[in-house]
């Protein structure tokens, strides 16, 4: 790491305007000469000694389209632990991911580490890849990682895992920080998921009803801090959503999933298919 106190080699791209963190990735993302990109946001720090050593494992780890790492989470810390959340470590837990160092993730995992916090800083992509799939950040105010997060997953040929803790994530409650943001930019969310939705259902029944509970938990999550102004229009946004990307496969869904059927019927008011009683 200590090549990167070296800026000789660093360019420095300004907008004129604010115009988010989706648009400065994308951006980036352009220009990078690198064969491997990993985005960072400014308040959030690197492991260095961790990530040197992930840096050398992945050395000897050829043609890999993407890695995740954990990371360690201020709330945890501040509850005098280390590491990641136990929501993010429960479904590395169901996918099947222990305490390897640097393993491959089998495509059936995949759909449910899919689920995990959708964040920019926690992988490490191939330069290539990100560029022959098209994929990038959504350019909305919010929830810009979604994109990135869902439809490199779903389209690597090869992604490792790492449990190697190599970002800080610091969360401060009463800052400007996005993590804070609870005004109407949260409803754009379901403009930025109904792209990402389409991909899911074309890749199989496991991404659709994984990117279907999540949509559910995320809208749990942003009820919680939404101002209650906004409550109204974005339970009429969520619907109309469940009903784009959801009301098709309901029936497939219920005989996968009866709990997850479920809680989108009720969420979106959706009336359940008629199955026949063996």
């Amino acid at each position: 790491m200590a090549d990167l106190l070296d800026l000789s080699d660093v360019t420095l791209l300004r907008n004129d305007v604010s115009r988010g963190g989706g648009v400065a990735r994308n951006r980036g993302l352009s220009v990078v000469e690198t064969d491997y990109v990993l985005f960072f946001d400014a308040d959030d720090r690197l492991c260095e000694a961790e990530l040197d050593s992930l840096l050398a494992d992945l050395g000897e780890s050829e043609g890999f389209d993407l890695c995740l790492f954990k990371y360690a989470d201020s709330r945890v810390a501040r509850a005098g632990g280390w590491g990641q959340p136990d929501w993010d470590e429960r479904f590395w837990t169901m996918a099947g991911l222990g305490s390897e160092v640097l393993c491959d993730v089998p495509r059936d995992a995949r759909p449910i580490l899919a689920k995990i916090a959708n964040y920019p800083w926690n992988k490490i992509f191939r330069t290539g890849f990100l560029r022959a799939h098209g994929i990038g950040c959504a350019e909305s105010t919010v929830h810009q990682d979604i994109p990135l997060h869902w439809l490199s997953l779903i389209a690597a040929d090869r992604m490792l895992v790492s449990d190697r803790i190599c970002a800080f994530h610091e969360i401060s409650a009463g800052s400007n920080q996005l993590h804070n943001r609870k005004g109407a930019e949260r409803l754009q969310v379901f403009d930025v998921l109904d792209p990402v939705a389409r991909t899911a259902h074309a890749a199989g029944e496991e991404w659709s009803r994984s990117l279907l509970a999540f949509v559910l938990g995320l809208g749990d999550w942003i009820r919680g801090r939404l101002d209650p102004a906004h409550l109204d229009a974005f339970d009429e946004a969520e619907r109309g959503f469940l009903a784009r990307q959801a009301e098709p496969w309901l029936d497939e869904i219920l005989a996968a999933d009866p709990d997850l059927a479920r809680r989108i019927s009720s969420r979106a008011a959706l009336s359940l298919p008629e199955r026949d009683t063996p």
